[in-house]
C-alpha cells in the first residue's frame, strides 16, 4: 500500500500530510506519483509517523539473488 492510499484511507489531503510531516507539497506529490523517486530516510520516517505505520512499509527492500559465479567464489 502506497503513501497516497494510506493518506486517502485517513481522509487526509496532500496539504494535511505536508503539515503533518514538514515535507514540501512537491515532495509529497513526487512520492505519490513518481515510482522512480526515492525519498530521504528522514522523509520516510516523517511519513510513517504521520500515517501511523512502520517506515519499512514504504521501503522497497530487494535482496538480489546471487549468481552462480558468486556462489562459487563463496565456497
Amino acid at each position: 500500500v502506497g503513501v497516497a492510499d494510506r493518506r486517502r484511507a485517513r481522509n487526509l489531503s496532500q496539504e494535511d500530510l505536508v503539515r503533518a510531516t514538514g515535507c514540501s507539497v512537491r515532495t509529497i506529490r513526487r512520492i505519490e506519483t513518481d515510482p522512480g523517486y526515492t525519498p530521504s530516510v528522514r522523509t520516510v520516517l516523517a511519513l510513517a509517523r504521520a500515517l501511523d505505520c512502520d517506515p519499512l512499509d514504504f521501503m522497497d527492500l530487494h535482496v538480489p539473488e546471487r549468481t552462480n559465479a558468486q556462489r562459487v567464489v563463496e565456497t
